[in-house]
């Protein structure tokens, strides 16, 4: 049970371990007719150990996914993804405070779509309304983006 690390999960999965209630199985859970297939994968996806789980090139592979399994060589990476990256400054785990969350949702934005002259018109735009700190990244690019549009309006 060292896989499950939290102390009040581990206790309850033990404790529901050691009472008398019967297991059902899966088709149980799920509406009569469900796939055999379908559910001979998800029995395998929700494996309590696991490294009983199927893996990745398993499900990929299994019968009820072989339509949809490409042909031709699929990548395998080589580490594990790591989605720390989205978090710059702070350490795992680490709770990001919403003021910071809304800036780096904002730059983000900015990145897939710049703010043109068509989006400023459908919407009405204040840095103000944005909830960032001052002296901000994004509220320091909103505020040059909405001059050089005031500035490309006055020139043309």
């Amino acid at each position: 049970m060292e896989f499950v690390q939290n102390r009040a999960a581990r206790n309850a999965v033990m404790n529901g371990a050691n009472s008398e209630a019967k297991s059902r199985p899966l088709s149980d859970f799920l509406p009569p007719g469900t796939n055999a297939s379908a559910l001979d994968l998800l029995t395998k996806m929700l494996m309590f150990k696991p490294e009983n789980r199927i893996s990745v090139e398993g499900c990929l592979e299994h019968p009820y996914l072989k339509e949809l399994h490409a042909q031709m060589s699929e990548p395998v990476a080589d580490t594990n993804f790591d989605g720390d990256f989205e978090k710059r400054g702070y350490a795992p785990g680490q709770t990001i405070p919403k003021e910071d969350l809304q800036d780096l949702m904002f730059q983000e934005m900015l990145q897939l779509r710049p703010l043109g002259e068509e989006s400023m018109e459908s919407m009405e735009f204040s840095v103000e309304n944005l909830h960032v700190g001052e002296g901000d990244e994004c509220k320091q690019e909103a505020e040059s983006k909405i001059s050089e549009e005031k500035d490309y309006e006055m020139k043309g």
